[in-house]
């Protein structure tokens, strides 16, 4: 389950790539919200790594299609013995209806829930 966080939109493509860059959400581990979290993507590679690419097709309610540029990195940090949280960066680049690009950073936090503590009723 991932809930996002916050999201906001970037104005300039300088700041866009200053967000998305190995540094800024590639490196091995990183501080948020007082936590530290460790790199789960491509956690073998040391250093900082450029984040993973996705190219998504999207179609909305009125048939217009057009592409996402999506850039992802995830942490996680085990919070107890069988629980952890994953926190994925994510930038976006889109195009509005004019084709200018804009641009998205967001952070979802997630948990990891062990099926051992899951009741079923019924």
């Amino acid at each position: 389950l991932f809930v996002y966080e916050e999201s906001y939109g970037i104005s300039k493509e300088s700041h866009w790539r200053e967000a998305i860059n190995a540094k800024a959400m590639g490196a091995m581990t990183l501080n948020w919200q007082e936590k530290r979290w460790q790199r789960f993507f491509n956690s073998e590679e040391p250093g900082n790594i450029e984040p993973v690419y996705m190219l998504e097709k999207v179609e909305n309610q009125n048939h217009a299609k057009w592409e996402v540029h999506n850039f992802t990195m995830g942490y996680q940090r085990q919070v107890t013995e069988d629980t952890y949280e994953y926190l994925l960066l994510n930038g976006e680049e889109s195009f509005n209806d004019l084709g200018e690009p804009e641009w998205l950073f967001s952070r979802a936090l997630g948990v990891d829930i062990p099926l051992t503590s899951l009741h079923i009723i019924g």
